[in-house]
């Protein structure tokens, strides 16, 4: 929606003051062609507005090329003596070719007095509509109250439309108490806490076993929820006739509410953490985030914040990798587009959600590391084996050693993490890397013989471990020294407080000393500290960014402290400078780094072979078993 702003009535409706114009061309309220005419080629469509009151309506198509076509423009003048809601509607074909498919919006003029409208909705015509009754997945970790505002927002949107719906609650903490207006149709099923992917592979088993469910959706817990979203997800999964298509929304910014975060992405199942997003978080309120929508764009990811499809489609696929949290949305997408399915992000669906710069990845490390290799070694095997087909076994010994080749080269990429954490002293997150790699080297049993929540809390004991040099703090520490952060164009060396605005030989000789000392936890001089050491002005600098988005390891004085206000929790997350902590994360990557390139091609041969097994169904019959409260 454009501006004016229109007055909202505590009913939903819209009041547009005699004489003002409102554009309708949102995320919200526009309507793109390109999901929908995948979803249905050539639809029949219309615009459907209920109104008190009279105006002028216009439709307007906008192709991907920025041009504008006004379809219709017409006054509705209500007939002397009629009163009361009035329906409009218009009717209009989808664009189907490439070169002019684009987004509808439509613009309502107030005449003569206040204009009410009381709602509007796309249509179509002629859609064979099928039975939808869908089950939604939600896992949730003590999060009580988003949780319970959710629920109710879904039981609200579904009790009309899908009264057959279901609701299933996985509770990996055991906190939720159930609330004594949930209908008989939410679940409540308490479990042990075995991850994200745990507690949606348990929903997702539990619904396919019902037998009742002809959809499955996947629900973030922290996202905030607009029924009308979950309206419209459920309405095209009604006239979808391809049961191997799976339907998404995009993650809204919750900071900032009118930001895109994530539209989607396609990752090369092939290549390490190799992501190409559908857009950069962008204001939607901008035409060049909203012309960027409707562009081709071949998605194999959308986040499970809201994702879902046919219960025939998850049959076919499978459930997903137990790999406790982190990637396992990344790797059903993959694995569906491996398999010929499809995934759309439609446009007007999303849930407002945490963004990805609000959540340092802290201990989240071992997890995105670990999976991602496991990802890798197993999609990459199964996309040769789809490229090459017949000849896939008689070129098999060749195949095995492209594969082990791209693995080993992995290791340089792992590498790069690691300092990427160090140059920052993120030395808890560096370690866990390790230990990532190490147990990716274990092989398949860490995933099929391992508690998975007795393994979490191993983790986060060695995290704990190397995080020491974290605190939170609602100020900084007493006697610091808050200086700002240097940047490309205006430097400040630690030892000469001056500015130049130029990247002058000093400057560029101390960015080389942080390059190859890896910000100081690398120095040929290491001197014992003394207690007096606390004392000298140089030790209590202490470098700030305003928010997280402005960290960059270069800006950080080396072997200085520094932090980062958050503005949510009101305080400081302050990281201080540990070269011992660097030493000893150091020393076991070397030592892993070997076994790596000796033996990953062995162990990405194993979890290949071990893929079809973790995500079958049998295997999560029995996997289900161990996620029950121990007494």
């Amino acid at each position: 929606m454009n501006s004016p702003f229109p007055d909202f009535e505590e009913d939903g409706s819209i009041l547009i003051e005699c004489g003002e114009t409102v554009t309708f061309d949102g995320f919200l309220t526009a309507l793109y062609e390109r999901e929908i005419n995948q979803i249905i080629p050539d639809a029949k469509l219309y615009l459907e507005l209920s109104v008190i009151g009279n105006c002028r309506v216009g439709l307007y198509h906008r192709a991907q090329d920025g041009e504008v076509t006004e379809f219709v423009k017409r006054k509705y003048v209500a007939e002397e003596g009629e009163q009361g809601v009035r329906k409009i509607r218009i009717d209009f074909d989808i664009t189907g070719s490439e070169a002019t498919i684009g987004r509808w919006y439509f613009v309502i003029e107030a005449l003569t007095s206040d204009l009410m409208v009381k709602g509007a909705c796309w249509g179509m015509y002629d859609a064979m509509v099928r039975d939808v009754r869908p089950c939604f997945v939600i896992c949730t970790f003590k999060r009580e109250k988003q949780l319970g505002a959710n629920v109710d927002r879904l039981v609200s949107a579904l009790t009309e439309h899908s009264p057959n719906f279901g609701i299933m609650v996985v509770d990996n903490a055991c906190t939720i108490r159930r609330a004594e207006h949930w209908p008989a149709n939410v679940r409540l099923i308490p479990q042990r806490n075995v991850g994200g992917a745990g507690g949606f592979g348990r929903g997702m088993f539990e619904a396919l076993q019902d037998g009742s469910y002809t959809h499955v959706i996947m629900l973030d817990d922290d996202a905030d929820v607009e029924p009308t979203a979950i309206t419209r997800l459920t309405n095209l999964f009604s006239v979808a006739s391809d049961p191997y298509l799976f339907l998404g929304g995009a993650q809204l910014d919750v900071y900032n509410p009118v930001m895109l975060a994530d539209g989607g992405a396609h990752w090369i199942p092939d290549r390490f953490e190799r992501p190409f997003g559908r857009l950069p978080p962008a204001n939607l309120g901008k035409i060049e985030t909203k012309d960027g929508l409707m562009r081709n764009h071949q998605l194999n990811f959308n986040g499970w914040w809201l994702f879902g499809g046919s219960v025939e489609g998850f049959k076919k696929f499978g459930m997903p990798l137990p790999c406790f949290v982190h990637l396992d949305d990344v790797e059903y997408g993959i694995r569906i587009s491996l398999g010929g399915g499809h995934i759309l992000s439609v446009p007007g669906i999303g849930v407002w959600h945490e963004p990805y710069y609000a959540k340092p990845e802290g201990w989240f490390a071992y997890y995105n590391i670990r999976n991602e290799l496991i990802r890798l070694s197993c999609h990459t095997e199964a996309l040769y084996a789809r490229l090459l087909q017949d000849n896939f076994e008689t070129y098999h010994d060749d195949v095995q050693k492209r594969i082990e080749a791209l693995m080993r080269r992995v290791a340089r990429l792992l590498i790069r993490r690691f300092y990427n954490f160090i140059n920052i002293y993120h030395y808890g997150s560096a370690m866990l890397l390790v230990l990532a790699i190490e147990d990716f080297l274990k092989g398949p049993n860490i995933l099929a013989k391992t508690d998975a929540a007795d393994l979490h809390a191993s983790i986060m004991q060695v995290y704990k471990r190397f995080n020491t040099n974290y605190q939170f703090s609602s100020d900084l520490p007493i006697g610091a020294i808050p200086t700002p952060p240097g940047t490309s164009g205006k430097f400040i060396v630690p030892w000469i407080q001056k500015t130049s605005s130029k990247r002058n030989l000093l400057a560029q000789t101390y960015n080389l000393y942080q390059k190859i000392s890896h910000n100081g936890n690398v120095s040929p001089l290491r001197f014992k500290n003394s207690p007096l050491g606390i004392l000298s002005t140089r030790r209590r600098q202490i470098t700030v960014f305003k928010s997280r988005n402005d960290i960059n390891w270069r800006d950080i004085r080396a072997g200085r402290d520094w932090a980062y206000y958050d503005p949510q929790k009101i305080g400081y997350h302050i990281f201080a400078y540990n070269p011992d902590l660097y030493h000893e994360a150091h020393e076991r990557l070397q030592a892993v780094l070997k076994d790596f390139k000796k033996h990953v091609g062995q162990i990405q041969g194993e979890w290949a072979g071990a893929y079809e097994r973790l995500i079958s169904e049998p295997f999560w019959a029995d996997l289900v078993r161990t996620f029950e409260v121990k007494e």
